[in-house]
């Protein structure tokens, strides 16, 4: 193949060139827009015989301005369809088809429903970018089965303070009162009236504000709206929450307003459902707030299996202060301080138990007992004042602030000792996990005859607490705490249910415990809405439960067709249909989880 020609002459007149250079240069020939739009596509002449009609626009799409247009338009909708695609990547199944229903028309939006609109102004862009600007955001639909809260925050622009763009001062005051009214009595970050002087410092002052002041502000608001997730808008959380992390490392305050952001955002990541939350982690304020951390790394570690990192002078640094604590309130008055003690002791209690189950391979009947009596001494030191049943009882004169708070206190007590009965079965059973269903019964029904009796009345007492707490709209669709305490006691009712059908005891006893299994069963449905391991801990009991139903509903049909196995070394004695021996097999599976990927 030959070269490609020259783009150049390879050779020049000189006489040519000088003729050009002495030319007079004119100036090049300006285009016209007088072509039509049909000509100008087929880049003609327009003829006045042309078949085709002529047709101009009104634009002329060769111009800059009409470019820049054009592409700001593309950049908004490029927008419009990023915000789409991330509201639907919610927690859960259920949620996304909701929101997919919405954007098809198939159901109302939400502000058609509700009639509440906020639409950010334009100093939003500066602070966020371009994409919050020219978004309108909507609160979310109430679930016709959710309980109704009594007050509902009215949606309006972000409010431009000067210093920064938040959302008005009625909707964080509403989001630092749900986590002042729900979660400052388990764990302190800062005293009610401080967090009302912020607020005033901040909205209504507007004098001496720092980057400290608007830190602690959004992440107590962070806070506060999970605590109240149908109220306050996804947008409003969002901008708190990055407020205060993106504030965090350049904020000029103390070591305590570290402190309380680490707090703050430990939780919220921990509704969340974050892993990083553990990475959140001399004064008597310094040392309260410390031990909500503490408190985290304890329960975070007995429940999703983690290693507890607490040092022993961290956890010296909280006995001091527990020490302090008794010595003001000797009388053991109902206090929140009161109440953040022994909630630390049950939770540091549980992690060390659990760091035993963790270090060895078997274990006996006589070592669950030892490590339930380990629990049972954070029972014996309690004060009087605050057992379960004081709160109980018609006249215990416990206010109504300090009644939840101690209501979750007992719930973490109790559910701790179900999580290390499941453990223990699951050790004591590991060589029959995997194996046959009639391998499984035997092993189970060999075990102490009181064993399972024992925690299943546990078991009825932890429903009966949650029942307490949803009757009275105290649980948080997200609360960790409320969905394994739930989730255990599930287990353990469902398992002594199928124990008692398989053995022929009286019916009543069975409905017994399916009718606290459906009030754990309904929280964990009420949760699956806004929580991920919620529906993932439904989709473990929920078939074994409806296994169950339909062997009491039909018993003849599961004994006839179904296989049937002894529940005994011996073909003599007692049998078990298959269906129900499946059923327990699948509950021991399920009491050796790894809630790690349940939660995250």
């Amino acid at each position: 193949m030959g070269s490609l020609p020259s783009l150049r002459p390879k050779h020049q007149d000189p006489d040519n060139t000088l003729r050009l250079q002495s030319r007079v240069i004119l100036p090049p020939r300006r285009k016209t827009s007088l072509a039509c739009t049909n000509c100008r596509a087929k880049k003609t002449r327009v003829r006045s015989s042309s078949a085709s009609r002529c047709c101009y626009e009104n634009t002329d799409k060769r111009k800059n301005e009409t470019w820049r247009s054009t592409i700001s338009d593309l950049e908004l909708k490029n927008g419009q369809l990023e915000r789409i695609i991330e509201s639907l990547k919610c927690n859960s199944l259920p949620e996304a088809v909701e929101r997919l229903q919405q954007l098809r028309g198939d159901l109302p939006t939400p502000s058609q429903s509700l009639g509440q609109t906020v639409t950010p102004t334009s100093s939003e862009s500066s602070a966020y970018g371009p994409g919050l600007a020219a978004a309108t955001y909507q609160l979310p639909l109430t679930p016709s089965s959710r309980p109704s809260f009594s007050r509902s925050v009215s949606s309006e622009p972000l409010v431009d303070l000067g210093y920064v763009n938040l959302p008005t001062e009625e909707m964080t005051r509403h989001a630092i009162s749900s986590f002042m009214r729900c979660g400052s009595t388990l764990f302190h970050v800062m005293s009610k009236q401080s967090s009302e002087d912020l607020i005033d410092k901040i909205y209504r002052e507007r004098v001496g504000v720092t980057s400290s002041d608007i830190c602690q502000l959004c992440a107590l608001a962070a806070v506060g709206s999970q605590y109240c997730t149908n109220e306050i808008p996804a947008f409003a959380t969002e901008i708190y929450y990055l407020h205060a992390s993106s504030l965090f490392e350049n904020s000029d305050g103390d070591d305590l307003i570290y402190m309380r952001v680490f707090a703050c955002l430990s939780v919220y990541l921990i509704l969340l459902k974050s892993t990083s939350a553990r990475t959140m982690t001399d004064r008597l304020e310094w040392a309260r707030v410390y031990r909500t951390l503490a408190f985290t790394e304890c329960w975070l570690s007995s429940t999703l299996g983690y290693e507890c990192g607490l040092w022993p002078e961290e956890i010296q640094l909280i006995d001091d202060l527990a020490d302090s604590e008794t010595a003001i309130n000797p009388d053991n008055q109902i206090c929140t301080r009161l109440i953040q003690r022994h909630v630390f002791k049950i939770a540091l209690l549980s992690a060390r138990v659990c760091h035993d189950l963790g270090s060895t391979k078997s274990l006996s009947m006589d070592d669950l007992q030892n490590l339930s009596d380990k629990l049972d001494t954070w029972h014996q030191e309690l004060p009087e004042s605050i057992h379960l049943s004081s709160l109980t009882s018609p006249n215990s004169g416990t206010s109504d602030s300090a009644r939840r708070p101690l209501l979750f206190m007992h719930m973490i007590h109790i559910s701790s000792h179900l999580s290390i009965f499941e453990r223990v079965m699951r050790i004591a059973l590991k060589e029959a996990l995997g194996k046959s269903d009639k391998l499984m019964i035997q092993k189970v029904f060999s075990l102490p005859t009181d064993l399972l009796e024992t925690y299943g009345s546990f078991a009825q007492q932890l429903a009966r607490i949650i029942k307490l707490l949803y009757d009275e709209e105290c649980v948080l669709a997200r609360c960790w705490l409320t969905i394994h305490a739930s989730f255990h006691a599930a287990v353990v009712l469902l398992m002594r249910a199928t124990k008692h059908l398989a053995l022929g005891a009286p019916q009543a006893s069975v409905l017994h415990d399916l009718e606290h299994f459906r009030v754990c069963l309904q929280v964990l449905h009420f949760c699956e809405k806004y929580d991920i391991a919620a529906m993932r801990l439904i989709d473990v009991v929920g078939p074994l439960a409806a296994r169950v139903r339909q062997t009491i509903e039909n018993p003849c049909d599961a004994n006839n067709v179904a296989p049937t196995f002894s529940i005994s070394e011996t073909s003599d004695g007692p049998r078990i249909s298959a269906p129900l021996a499946h059923v327990v097999h699948q509950l021991v599976g399920a009491m050796g989880m790894r809630y790690q990927e349940i939660w995250v």
